[in-house]
């Protein structure tokens, strides 16, 4: 009986606190608009449209790259694309999950190059904006060694 006691016990707990802040955790429209600037950055990549690149990372963005230093703030990332990329047409990013709360976003997966050199896994925070973006705060590289 005292066992029985204890697990509905640990049930009410566990069923009361899966109800608090249900608010705060992605809707489907937060993951479908994280979805969609997935593929803008895939395709600012594949098409060499750098420009775009200030509308997908914050102003204070960290670029932690692999084997390299990291990169702190937009004009570091800029530059070093700038200067380092050209058009990568095979580029891809497939998010194996998307989760987060109200304010940050977290999304991990694998990426790959047509060149079949650099493929790798990629973990990266995203930061809600007032016009309902999910701007990348946080980007961090892996390669995986073929």
């Amino acid at each position: 009986m005292k066992q029985l006691t204890i697990i509905i016990i640990i049930l009410i707990i566990l069923s009361c606190n899966a109800n608090i802040n249900q608010d705060s955790y992605l809707s489907k429209r937060d993951i479908n608009k994280i979805k969609e600037e997935i593929v803008l950055y895939e395709d600012i990549i594949r098409n060499n449209n750098l420009e775009l690149l200030t509308s997908i990372f914050t102003d204070n963005i960290i670029f932690i790259r692999p084997n390299d230093s990291n990169l702190n703030g937009i004009d570091s990332v800029l530059t070093i694309h700038y200067a380092n990329v050209s058009a990568v047409p095979g580029f891809w990013k497939s998010p194996d999950e998307i989760f987060g709360d109200g304010k940050f976003a977290y999304s991990y997966g694998y990426y790959g190059l047509s060149d079949g050199i650099r493929n790798g896994k990629y973990f990266e925070i995203r930061e809600i904006q007032p016009d309902g973006s999910w701007p990348i705060s946080r980007l961090t590289w892996s390669e995986i060694k073929n």
